[in-house]
């Protein structure tokens, strides 16, 4: 199970451009994961406005489903299968 303390290695390794994706933080023109209030929100942010923001309370959950917006995002990982 990927957890948030890996996903930036593993971004990394997949060649996700860094400017696109923020962990723990956010940045403005990037697709952000924070933990906020015990949930993870997931967004992206834009002229400091969140859109299509969703919360997981599973950390597990919250990693999956931003890998795979980002790469719906980003049209990178879409033939990669990652393993629950």
């Amino acid at each position: 199970m990927l957890k948030i303390s890996e996903l930036n290695s593993y971004l990394k390794i997949k060649g996700i451009p860094e400017d696109s994706y923020s962990i723990n933080e956010v940045n403005d023109e990037s697709l952000c994961i924070v933990e906020e209030n015990k949930k993870w929100h997931i967004f992206y942010s834009e002229r400091g406005l969140r859109t299509e923001e969703c919360c997981y309370h599973d950390e597990h959950s919250a990693v999956l489903y931003f890998i795979n917006r980002l790469s719906k995002m980003l049209k990178f990982l879409s033939n990669e299968k990652i393993e629950p």
